[in-house]
């Protein structure tokens, strides 16, 4: 069982394809899902960070305290988002059923520690996947868009009030990306031995 949404407080999302097929296979998929974001969530709710991988994606999440709608309407804008990117992908790709492998799972966040543990891993998931070994070489990673002032439906302010600013946090994420590929090659030396 998930945790209920609340206002108020921080979630990491995630959800994969349907027996782990792909639902992002252009970069138009790309772009319409982060549309559907910025229409659908930002009214309502605060996007701290996402990643986008072919099969699968990760969304940190905050629900505004000050939000208007009702406690048990708060779903509606991410199952609004999803059903939206589901019916049109289906529909461009001439397929049916579902798309994702269930409802999206969904994890609260606790404290400050865990919200940077959970801040890191979406922002290095392309890493992780070996999508790229570049940290802001990945075009689907909202890590790109903390260096953009232009960009306004990130919220930004927590996270770089925490690290003071964007070198702070891009160091950071170094630090980290390295700790995940030497366990990656330790994971692989293991593998082989």
């Amino acid at each position: 069982m998930f945790p209920p949404l609340q206002k108020g407080r921080c979630y990491h999302i995630y959800n994969q394809g349907n027996n782990k097929e792909k639902i992002f296979l252009s970069e138009r998929n790309y772009e319409y899902f982060i549309s559907l974001i910025i229409k659908h969530l930002v009214p309502f709710i605060n996007i701290y960070a996402f990643s986008l991988i072919p099969n699968h994606f990760h969304l940190l999440v905050g629900i505004d305290e000050k939000s208007d709608m009702p406690d048990n309407k708060l779903h509606l804008p991410l199952s609004n988002l999803f059903n939206a990117y589901s019916q049109a992908f289906n529909k461009e790709n001439k397929r049916t059923g579902s798309l994702f492998r269930d409802r999206y799972r969904r994890t609260l966040i606790t404290d400050e520690a865990h919200f940077f543990t959970a801040l890191q891993y979406i922002h290095l998931n392309h890493v992780k996947h070996g999508l790229s070994e570049k940290l802001l070489g990945y075009k689907w990673s909202s890590l790109n868009l903390y260096c953009d002032d232009s960009c306004l439906w990130i919220d930004k302010s927590i996270v770089l009030n925490w690290v003071s600013d964007t070198d702070n946090l891009i160091e950071i994420h170094i630090n980290r990306k390295a700790q995940i590929l030497s366990n990656s090659q330790l994971e692989e030396i293991e593998l082989n031995s």
